[in-house]
């Protein structure tokens, strides 16, 4: 994600700059790279004081992220957040002991604080629901544990760059209340996951 993030600032310090307004109707589309980085200080599922083993954590993945957003006024926007699937390996005591994906659809109301200008932040809150699939935690002899699906907030900061023309980089966090628990037919079902991830993106963006 860094070196996205350096290749991000050379192309604004190369690209001839110029002002972008967003008016009503206008439509946004972003699309680059989204990292999620689930929070290091959650309530494992595999707990120290059932198991003995230390904490269960997945790891960090990146994947291709996709946003659209239509301006329903010159200041605010609706936007809907895809993207392809994020896989997480889940690790134990610095090994990997299974694996899971997920799909974290955010649709999200946000707040142009500038227009006419080429740098415009903006900040937003919305709602998530990640679907969870392919559990795979076999190594552990639990073939029939499944993650319910979660239902939270997001909140989110960015800032557009307008570039040449519609075109613009746009640099984006987001926090997303991610809550899951164990479903399955064995000793851990009902353990509560709490992911809570922090998610980052760096994106080019095209305005109709």
């Amino acid at each position: 994600m860094k070196k996205l993030v350096i290749a991000g600032l050379a192309t604004l310090m190369v690209s001839p700059l110029s002002a972008m307004a967003y008016e009503a109707g206008d439509m946004i589309v972003r699309a680059g790279a989204t990292q999620v980085m689930p929070q290091d200080n959650y309530e494992p599922y595999l707990t120290n004081a059932r198991w003995g083993l230390g904490e269960v954590k997945p790891s960090n993945d990146t994947q291709l992220g996709i946003t659209f957003v239509y301006m329903v006024t010159n200041n605010v926007g609706v936007e809907l957040l895809a993207a392809t699937p994020f896989e997480h390996d889940i690790k134990l005591m610095g090994g990997v002991i299974g694996e899971t994906k997920h799909l974290p659809p955010t649709v999200s109301v946000q707040y142009y604080m500038n227009n006419s200008t080429i740098v415009t932040p903006y900040v937003g809150v919305g709602l998530n629901y990640t679907f969870f699939f392919n559990e795979d935690l076999s190594t552990l002899g639990l073939n029939d544990t499944e993650l319910q699906d979660s239902f939270g907030l997001a909140y989110q900061a960015g800032v557009d760059i307008a570039l040449a023309g519609n075109f613009g980089l746009n640099l984006d966090v987001r926090k997303i209340d991610i809550d899951t628990e164990v479903d399955g037919t064995n000793v851990i079902d009902g353990y509560a996951v709490n992911i809570d991830p922090t998610v980052y993106s760096i994106t080019a963006f095209y305005k109709f």
